[in-house]
């Protein structure tokens, strides 16, 4: 009898090594993921009205698509589609990632002045709009605009969305960044002070804003406690307009104060590097492919529950993508991705 017990101990000593590795690998895959995806980065040129990639670990630049009215607005869905608000076209534009064709989702309405979009966990767009004070729900199939009906009358700049249905935005009239509900326009959270402008996802659900020239700053912020995880300043910044997070772990920043550049930061580290500069009036910024979900406690349970059934299993080695810039651009990476429908976050 005791040793029927002792045998079933030991089997179920097992099975929770296994679930707490597969856990543990699961981690790693979720949120460490990004160090083995390739990307590049987008980013908005104001002046040349113009959306430029560039490649994070060489700054080699293209254009890949202009002549359009353009600020801080892109975000990227996880099919891939490339969107940009134009505030003087009075539009939203879906640009093709691997031709540059332009085609415009929705335009009119009620929109006077679309600052920037974003792409919520459904898929629909929010947009900023700082002339009309108000902010969208925007259909990208049908292009029909909905305002957010409980939304403050401010000038709304920047937003972003996370897969749990966060809604974070900024108001160049007003200096702190917001949470809204996203689907009532109700306000969450204030989160205090200090001239914010460009937000930014994260991988683990925090985000980050920008603080232009007043102190120079990349904050990030927790969104449930609302307190500061992290303060990156100085170094290269000049007047830091937008962040975005890479799959790499860093914080890439726009500053056209700087002789139109943008700045790699290391979060760890606060290492500054320039990636790129003399790109001119640099604003908006986005990676693409867009960032991949923080974990959810359930799937990594589930991936326990693999364990237990793998467990048996001879071991193989894993692989990794190539790191850091894509030799082909965005028509290379676009023709790897597996499924169009790719678990993805979109940040704008």
């Amino acid at each position: 009898m005791g040793s029927k017990i002792d045998l079933r101990a030991a089997r179920l000593t097992t099975a929770l090594l296994w679930s707490i590795l597969w856990a543990g690998f699961g981690t790693a895959l979720f949120a460490g993921v990004g160090q083995a995806v390739p990307f590049q980065l987008l980013v908005t040129q104001s002046s040349a009205s113009s959306v430029l990639q560039v490649d994070p670990n060489t700054g080699a630049t293209s254009t890949l698509a202009s002549g359009f009215s353009i600020d801080i607005g892109i975000a990227v869905n996880n099919a891939g589609d490339i969107f940009i608000a134009s505030p003087g076209g009075k539009s939203i534009i879906r640009i093709d990632p691997t031709t540059g064709t332009q085609t415009t989702v929705s335009a009119g309405g009620s929109f006077v002045q679309p600052e920037s979009v974003a792409v919520d966990a459904a898929g629909d767009l929010l947009v900023t709009d700082a002339g009309a004070n108000a902010i969208f729900r925007v259909d990208p199939i049908t292009g029909a605009q909905t305002i957010l009906p409980a939304t403050l009358q401010l000038s709304w700049y920047d937003i972003a969305s996370n897969q749990s249905g966060n809604l974070f935005v900024t108001a160049s009239d007003f200096p702190a960044p917001w949470q809204l509900d996203p689907t009532t326009g109700a306000v969450l959270h204030n989160f205090g002070c200090c001239g914010f402008f460009g937000l930014g996802m994260g991988l683990n659900g925090a985000f980050f804003v920008t603080t232009g020239g007043v102190g120079r700053n990349v904050v990030g912020i927790d969104p449930i406690t609302g307190a500061f995880t992290g303060v990156w300043n100085n170094g290269f910044f000049v007047a830091p307009l937008d962040v975005a997070m890479g799959p790499d772990g860093d914080l890439y920043v726009t500053d056209p104060n700087l002789g139109g550049s943008i700045i790699r930061v290391d979060p760890v580290t606060s290492l500054q590097t320039v990636v790129a500069s003399g790109l001119g009036d640099v604003r908006g910024i986005a990676v693409f492919p867009a960032l991949i979900p923080e974990p959810r406690t359930a799937l990594l349970f589930c991936l326990g529950l693999m364990g237990l059934g793998l467990r048996n299993r001879a071991n193989r080695a894993p692989v990794h993508s190539p790191h850091g810039g894509w030799p082909g651009g965005l028509a290379s990476l676009q023709a790897t991705r597996s499924t169009p429908g790719g678990v993805v976050v979109v940040s704008g």
